[in-house]
């Protein structure tokens, strides 16, 4: 195991509780495991999934970031509709869900980091 990796996301985690405490309270609750054989991060509801590689490349606000991203995805799909509009592809509600992190984070004034190679679930799980 990665242990870098991994206090870099128990750090980013504790971080959301002090700044972001609806984020950290959650993400508090996923349990945190390696797996080398996804490209990002990925969530099953129960635990946060994440390549140590790629969270290294992180910086702290990115770090947090993901964290927010995956907690999102927890969330019944009806939070992400708009005027009716049903999002009926995890392509969209993967956009509709950074842009809810985004939105979220700038309301704090924190930096948004640049995700372009950010948890979109390209896992197999």
């Amino acid at each position: 195991m990665n242990q870098e990796a991994r206090f870099k996301l128990v750090q980013a985690r504790t971080e959301l509780l002090f700044n972001q405490c609806f984020f950290g309270q959650l993400a508090m609750r996923l349990r945190l495991v390696e797996d080398e054989t996804c490209q990002t991060m990925y969530t099953d509801g129960e635990r946060i999934g994440y390549n140590p590689f790629f969270v290294l490349r992180l910086d702290s606000a990115a770090a947090q970031w993901a964290m927010c991203h995956e907690v999102l995805h927890c969330f019944p799909a009806g939070v992400f509709v708009d005027d009716g509009e049903d999002f009926g592809s995890r392509e969209r509600a993967d956009r509709a869900i950074v842009a809810e992190v985004g939105g979220a984070l700038r309301t704090r004034r924190r930096r948004v980091p640049d995700v372009s190679q950010g948890p979109c679930h390209r896992c197999a799980h």
